[in-house]
């Protein structure tokens, strides 16, 4: 379907005044619960494809569900699309994200009476949620159509999908072309049905063949078309992690962490200066107080 670029016009300036008479806003998409993130890329918008990008250990799943869990708290609809790990794990890393206790601990039970009542606590909170996860194998050349199906029988306002390359397609060709066409199906689901799609990728090992470790866009695995499909393109990025696995530092309970804006089509490229908890596998943005996990007594 075509529109003439005037009726474009008459639809945008109209939505651009409207802001205007509020003084103007400052996050045009879905905010994510980072504040310094939001202001740089101004929320995620509807039609528009988002990678977070990483090498292995980074948190980059850690980090989507951050976003997610922070988006379902304020009243919008989830739908989490997890081809690595079963639902049940996502739940495990939500209850330690909301708790602050290690999800090691919450899986074998080992808490005492507080941290006990704090698990239960998060049924309360969650059962408000209209966050849906989905960890079934699927196909990327069908799934616009089933995602479409969804969001009219229950409604959606974000979709992620972790990994988009452990989509279920077969390769007729090369593995880079795979990708390619994943790709773009993963942009085609975001304008068709007209949300925010955020897909996790895979970096290339080069990142870690460099002094500083810090990735860049030609770190991205096999495929260029995230950085040509996506609208915004981020790394997850721990220093401390690397200094850990190259120069035998002791791990943190909480480091000093980073979020690479490596590509954004409408706005500033650069770092976003976050926290990271380990044992909870739980990203938080700088402004927010950080309490420290109680020990079992």
């Amino acid at each position: 379907m075509s529109r003439s670029l005037h009726t474009t016009l008459i639809d945008l300036v109209d939505v651009i005044s409207e802001r205007a008479q509020k003084g103007g806003i400052d996050i045009v998409g879905i905010p994510t619960g980072f504040p310094d993130f939001d202001r740089v890329t101004s929320g995620l918008r509807k039609k528009s494809l988002y990678y977070i990008v990483g090498r292995t250990g980074m948190g980059k799943t850690a980090l989507a569900l951050s976003f997610a869990y922070n988006i379902a708290k304020a009243g919008k609809n989830i739908l989490f699309l997890s081809l690595e790990m079963d639902a049940e794990l996502l739940a495990l890393r939500a209850l330690a994200m909301h708790t602050g206790i290690p999800s090691d601990r919450i899986e074998r039970g080992q808490l005492n009476k507080e941290e006990v009542i704090a698990v239960q606590n998060v049924l309360t909170i969650t059962e408000k949620f209209h966050f849906q996860v989905v960890d079934e194998p699927i196909d990327s050349e069908r799934f616009t159509n089933s995602i479409e199906k969804y969001q009219q029988r229950h409604g959606l306002d974000l979709l992620f999908v972790d990994y988009a390359s452990l989509f279920r397609d077969i390769a007729k060709n090369s593995e880079n072309e795979r990708l390619g066409r994943i790709s773009a199906n993963l942009l085609t689901c975001a304008k068709v049905c007209s949300i925010p799609v955020v897909a996790i990728a895979q970096l290339n090992r080069e990142v870690e063949k460099r002094e500083n470790h810090v990735p860049i866009l030609s770190d991205i695995r096999d495929s260029g078309s995230i950085e040509q499909d996506g609208f915004l393109v981020l790394a997850a990025y721990r220093p401390h992690y690397y200094r850990q696995m190259f120069d035998g530092e002791p791990p943190l309970e909480i480091e000093e962490a980073e979020i690479k804006i490596l590509k954004n089509r409408q706005g500033e490229v650069g770092t976003i200066r976050v926290l990271y908890k380990p044992a909870q596998t739980l990203w938080l943005p700088r402004t927010v107080e950080v309490k420290q996990p109680k020990k079992v007594s």
